[in-house]
């Protein structure tokens, strides 16, 4: 995978949960070349927030994207369900799909009709175009047309459940039934939540421009809790959960989810926004 280019800070639309609803997880999509055409710019290392497809706009609330790795890798989320899987471009020509998604319910009525237009465009779009910060990805014989704006990657303002943590002996484990563990990245760099038995506060702070592929530089502080004692293995999670935090390095959103990794790129916790966790 490609170095990529970085996101610049001020280009992109605020990326806040209090904005956001959507269920995540990803999937495989089988993708075709296609034919040559004039250049519309690359689309390789970036990130897409869905303003509307044809006539419908986005309604508030719902997160619709689109990210293209280096490596010829699509994905992101419908407004309901996410996706994931190869893409190819020739010139302004692009093709994707047939799509495999997620099928996590949409209780929003709105969302659900921007979905369904949102995977047809995805599905038969055959031509792209690239503006300094908007996209366009048009199927040239109807003329239907979803367009973005540049994704802007901001962690702080954004709250999440975590759905995997890390438990320190290389192994990644499910989120206890029946507990909810929980990170809200607040704007003064103020990191707050429930462990799943004990809230917690500390300090973060992010560091550097935010790339596609690799995230951006996140350093947690020492982490202060409270003294409550619940069962034993909530408690292991929950310090297993701490020390994750700590032991976090960077931070990336990959297919609707926040991924927090360690120095070497060991996934330490898994997240989605509150709201919908995602269904498996």
């Amino acid at each position: 995978m490609g170095a990529g280019h970085r996101i610049r800070p001020g280009t992109r639309r605020r990326f806040r949960a209090q904005r956001l609803a959507l269920g995540v997880a990803a999937s495989a999509v089988l993708l075709a070349a296609c034919g040559g055409g004039e250049s519309s710019g690359s689309l390789e290392d970036s990130a897409w927030t869905l303003t509307g497809v044809d006539d419908l706009q986005v309604p508030p609330g719902v997160l619709a994207t689109a990210i293209f790795t280096a490596d010829g890798q699509v994905g992101g989320t419908t407004g309901c369900n996410s996706f994931s899987g190869p893409y190819q471009t020739d010139g302004s020509d692009i093709s994707m799909g047939p799509l495999k998604q997620t099928l996590a319910g949409c209780t929003n009525p709105e969302a659900q009709a921007l979905e369904g237009s949102y995977l047809i465009v995805l599905e038969t779009a055959d031509s792209y175009t690239v503006g300094d910060d908007t996209l366009e990805l048009t199927e040239s014989g109807s003329g239907s047309t979803a367009r973005f704006d540049r994704f802007e990657a901001d962690l702080g303002g954004t709250s999440w459940n975590a759905v995997s943590i890390n438990t320190g002996t290389e192994a990644v484990r499910s989120v206890l039934q029946g507990t909810m563990v929980t990170a809200d990245f607040q704007d003064a760099g103020l990191l707050a939540g429930s462990g799943g038995c004990n809230t917690y506060a500390t300090a973060y702070r992010v560091e550097g421009d935010y790339d596609v592929s690799t995230g951006q530089t996140l350093q947690i502080a020492a982490i202060s809790s409270g003294g409550k004692t619940c069962e034993p293995d909530v408690m292991e999670q929950e310090e297993a959960f701490f020390a994750a935090l700590r032991n976090s390095a960077s931070w990336v959103i990959r297919a609707g989810q926040l991924e927090l990794r360690s120095s070497d790129g060991a996934l330490q916790v898994q997240m989605a926004l509150q709201g919908l966790l995602p269904e498996f």
